[in-house]
């Protein structure tokens, strides 16, 4: 069965985002599974021990009053929750949960720039994207559930190593008969734009999907993705993680901040990066 690990520190972004999960990919098939990860004291041997013990408990009854939150809500359509408390870093954590589990997706929720509160998203959210494989659902905290009648797949010009990691995206586009934008940005010129082979492999890809594909020229690429999903009325955006990319920029924490406080849209990221 597959897993999808939704990332918490008890705020109402984060239940949001696990809310906003669950309605997205259904509940056949998969169990959800609350992750909060409680960070390990730098203190002295006698102390340590106490203070763990006070962090892991007030994780478990975190993590036990969300997960009472969600029963209450999705017991009766027959969803499998669970619970994880891990100590440690956050990439240490989630570096044993994939080895243990198929984790399908990695879900949290993004704090829009003006957030007072240190979000979960912060810089966590580049490195998770850095550092795994699995999908990722960012959830911008303004955001509410509703079909994603229109998604927008931004691409960059370079092949793809795999073609496979775009399943996910059609999977979610096949369930809700979607509509899809296929968006590149150029900051340059639209003469140094010709077709390429990753237009072929997309266009391979949705053969059987109502698609449009779409150029802009002499934009940044976040500037040029935020003014197309506010123009046309944009549910989901789908970007792709790829090696030495000018995309890389993209997923910097402030970047996908001011994305998410811009547009209010969920970001799934999927990963092509070549075998280490």
């Amino acid at each position: 069965m597959k897993t999808v690990l939704l990332l918490t520190d008890f705020s109402d972004n984060a239940r949001n985002a696990a809310e906003f999960a669950i309605a997205l990919l259904g509940y056949e098939s998969r169990k959800y599974v609350l992750v909060n990860v409680f960070i390990e004291p730098l203190t002295s041997a006698s102390d340590a021990i106490p203070v763990i013990d006070v962090l892991e408990r007030d994780s478990k009854e975190g993590l036990i009053n969300e997960l009472a939150f969600l029963r209450s809500k999705y017991d009766k359509l027959g969803v499998q929750l669970d619970i994880c408390p891990e100590p440690g870093g956050l990439l240490f954590a989630l570096d044993r949960l994939t080895e243990e589990h198929d984790v399908e997706f990695i879900v949290l929720g993004s704090h829009g720039a003006s957030a007072k509160r240190k979000p979960l998203m912060g810089n966590n959210a580049a490195y998770i994207i850095k550092h795994f494989k699995a999908p990722m659902i960012v959830v911008p905290s303004d955001c509410r559930f509703s079909s994603p009648g229109h998604v927008l797949l931004a691409v960059d010009n370079r092949p793809y190593e795999q073609l496979t990691i775009l399943q996910p995206l059609l999977d979610i586009i096949e369930q809700y008969a979607s509509k899809v934008s296929v968006l590149n940005v150029q900051s340059g010129s639209s003469e140094e734009v010709t077709k390429t082979v990753e237009h072929d492999q997309v266009q391979a890809a949705l053969k059987n999907i109502p698609h449009t594909f779409y150029r802009e020229w002499g934009k940044k690429v976040s500037l040029g993705l935020v003014d197309f999903i506010n123009e046309h009325n944009i549910d989901m955006i789908c970007m792709i993680d790829r090696d030495r990319t000018f995309f890389d920029n993209l997923f910097h924490p402030s970047v996908i901040k001011k994305m998410s406080a811009k547009t209010q849209v969920p970001m799934l990221v999927l990963h092509d990066r070549k075998e280490s």
